[in-house]
């Protein structure tokens, strides 16, 4: 065991068996509504690079330009590599582009689980630590289904702990290529997503406080600030496009675009509709606690609550302070409190702001790995407490195993549908009180199983707000030569799909009422949960 653990390559053996789970299911999930408007961010920006550079690329026509585009703050440098991917290796069939753009999400997911396992490895010094912690990271049901299809919240959990390790290295061995590492992949961070600043601004600021330190030198940390800054500025500009003509007028603006953003939808919520800025102060934490396991819910709750006791303690047992001994005395204790207040301020931020929300809590996936870490420090620190009693700590133990095999069996219930996971608690209400499949995933599979019904070419509406016309691209061929989809032009249809998404709104009720000429003819479910309805022209 002493070997793996010391063995290098372990970090590599580990993606294996994961990577050909990926391999094996990348083409059972279906398209989701924001594939198309991600991947024509990557065409924008690379239209751009191909003129500006005058590579040897033809440009892709029928593109906007990029300073005339109205998304062109939306930093795209992970949107780009599949852009150009696809020109490389001749990818032009609309289904392959899809599918290799799903195939290419999960494997930049699966590389931040090894970075994942290696900060855990190196702060806990514990292999089992880090074998289970990724272990349920990777298989979070929700997390691992957005996996293939949403490269912009995961691309940016995945920069997150990409960040976080480069962080960690940065803290053990202040050395000048630590300094540039972090820079770069804090730069890459703020790529995908302008919020990525604040994550650079809180770093910043535990710098500065070390300064208070009197054992800390001040030339030495004082000069690792002026290349952190430097760095994180430079690799900025080279990864975002946008920039390189107003660096400073651009980024601005984007980070004004992102704080200010708006949403004209509205946001389905235990049974109610709500606009996007005016949700209930618990719609993040119901929908966090809600859709991660009930052990593990509970598991984060105490160790917030564990590590914020903590270090209150330290402050009100302090007689003066002691600048970074202040809160922490080593750097686990460091981390934790790091990982708690990286937790904890988005959190009140969104509340206190009214910040726009929606689809759940997708925007803030990038937590979870904070949270998973807080939960191996409460684990870590209770085993101290009680080492004499090991009954206990087989039980701590044994608890990491039960989130695991929770996540491992819904993975397996639900496929490919995890992105619809609730625990216990919410699962009996999910259908009737949440948004259930926004993202428009079943309707490929609701559109298969209408080819396999029919002998003949059939019409199919839809009811709601989905693209079906998308989902009918993703089909083979034998199957998507059957289908034609109509809209919404009811009278003429054979079929009507429906996954119900914002047919009970009521600006939309009457406009989205199934006419009386159509009955059930299947649902799609899972567990409890109706993912889509099938209805059928009577006879």
């Amino acid at each position: 065991m002493n070997y793996i653990y010391k063995n290098k390559n372990f970090s590599i053996i580990i993606l294996i068996v994961p990577f050909l789970i990926g391999i094996a299911i990348y083409k059972d999930f279906g398209i989701s509504i924001d594939e198309e408007s991600t991947r024509y961010h990557g065409l924008v920006s690379l239209n751009y690079l191909i003129e500006f550079f005058n590579f040897n690329f033809e440009t892709t026509t029928n593109i906007k330009k990029l300073e005339s585009y109205e998304y062109r703050e939306y930093g795209v440098f992970f949107e780009i590599i599949p852009a150009i991917l696809e020109k490389v290796f001749n990818i032009n069939n609309y289904q392959e582009i899809f599918y290799f753009r799903h195939l290419y999400v999960h494997i930049i997911f699966l590389v931040s689980v090894v970075f994942f396992y290696n900060i855990i490895k190196n702060l806990f010094d514990n292999i089992y630590f880090a074998l289970i912690g990724s272990a349920i990271l990777y298989t979070t049901p929700r997390i691992f289904a957005h996996s293939f299809f949403n490269s912009k919240d995961i691309i940016f959990l995945s920069m997150f702990i990409i960040s976080l390790y480069c962080l960690f290295r940065f803290f053990n061995k202040k050395f000048l290529l630590n300094t540039i590492f972090l820079g770069l992949s804090l730069a890459l961070l703020t790529s995908v997503r302008s919020i990525g600043f604040y994550f650079f601004i809180i770093i910043l600021l535990f710098m500065f406080a070390e300064l208070l330190d009197k054992k800390v030198k001040l030339k030495n940390t004082a000069k690792l600030i002026i290349y952190l800054l430097i760095s994180y500025f430079l690799f900025l500009y080279l990864f975002w496009p946008f920039l390189w003509e107003k660096p400073i007028e651009n980024f601005l603006y984007a980070l004004n675009s992102f704080s200010d953003y708006s949403w004209g939808g509205q946001v389905f919520y235990f049974g109610k509709f709500y606009e996007v800025n005016s949700l209930p102060w618990h719609y993040i934490p119901v929908w966090i606690l809600g859709t991660l396991s009930i052990p593990f819910s509970i598991l984060i709750v105490i160790s917030v609550i564990f590590i914020i006791i903590r270090s209150t303690k330290r402050v009100v047992n302090s007689d003066k302070i002691k600048a970074t001994t202040f809160f922490w005395n080593s750097k686990l204790e460091f981390f934790l409190l790091f990982n708690l207040l990286l937790i904890i301020s988005p959190i009140i931020l969104i509340i206190l702001k009214n910040s726009t929300l929606y689809n759940g809590w997708r925007h803030l996936f990038f937590i979870l790995p904070s949270m998973l870490i807080l939960c191996l420090g409460l684990i870590h620190y209770t085993k101290i407490i009680v080492r004499k009693n090991k009954f206990l700590i087989i039980c701590l133990n044994l608890l990491l195993i039960i989130i695991f095999l929770n996540n491992f069996t819904n993975l397996i219930k639900l496929h490919p549908y995890q992105n619809i996971y609730f625990n216990y608690f919410l699962e009996r209400i999910a259908k009737k009180n949440f948004d259930v499949d926004y993202w428009g995933l079943s309707n490929k599979n609701a559109l298969e199983k209408i080819s396999f019904k029919s002998s003949t070419n059939v019409k199919v509406a839809v009811l709601g707000l989905a693209n079906l016309e998308m989902s009918r691209k993703m089909l083979d061929k034998s199957e998507r030569d059957k289908i034609i989809i109509v809209g919404e032009n009811f009278e003429i249809a054979d079929y009507i799909v429906s996954n119900s998404y914002f047919i009970s709104d009521p600006r939309t009720t009457e406009r989205y009422k199934k006419p009386e000429s159509f009955i059930l003819d299947e649902e799609i479910t899972k567990g409890k949960i109706v993912i889509n309805k099938i209805f059928k022209k009577a006879q």
